[in-house]
């Protein structure tokens, strides 16, 4: 399966399927809750690769597999609509400039909070099934937010900043800082 043409696209293949095994490994390991490149790999994808099942599913992948041996929960539909909305709006964004990398990476943040968050109250019996219920589960959520945001705009520059470095960035030009 092609997942981009070319010569170049072959090299991003190749460099996805090593990003997505780290990705994986990384979430296997102890870590800070919600410290994850997941976030950034799904919105990276989107930034650099043109089939849009690939960039939906690619990171998908890496969720579903991991979750098998992490623990499957109740409110997964809702993490897994998160990255898939993330993905794509790296794919809206299109290229990977300074500014879009560091709008994405906050973006991706907030769409997770609000997703997974809003996933613990409707599915849950923990909060009452309020407005005020909501509010108080999207207090409880905070503290977990730091980490994610921090993250996400961490591994989305790393991504970028090594996409450049290795000289895949020919066709996407990434961060450049003439382009908003």
């Amino acid at each position: 399966i092609e997942m981009c043409d070319g010569s170049l696209g072959m090299k991003k293949n190749w460099l996805f399927l090593a990003l997505f095994l780290i990705v994986a490994l990384s979430r296997l390991v102890p870590h800070p809750w919600n410290f994850s490149p997941v976030g950034a790999l799904a919105l990276f994808a989107g930034f650099i690769w043109t089939d849009r099942k690939w960039v939906v599913w690619a990171p998908m992948a890496v969720v579903l597999f991991t979750d098998v041996f992490i623990g499957l929960h109740p409110t997964m539909p809702f993490v897994y609509l998160a990255y898939i909305i993330i993905a794509l709006l790296g794919r809206r964004l299109q290229k990977p400039t300074w500014m879009r990398v560091g709008l994405g990476a906050v973006l991706a943040s907030v769409l997770f909070f609000l997703l997974t968050n809003f996933g613990v109250w409707a599915i849950t019996d923990i909060y009452p099934k309020t407005t005020s219920g909501l509010l108080e589960c999207y207090i409880a959520g905070v503290p977990f937010f730091h980490n994610t945001f921090i993250s996400n705009v961490i591994f989305a520059y790393v991504l970028a900043v090594g996409y450049n470095l290795i000289g895949l960035s020919e066709q996407t030009q990434v961060l450049t800082a003439n382009q908003s």
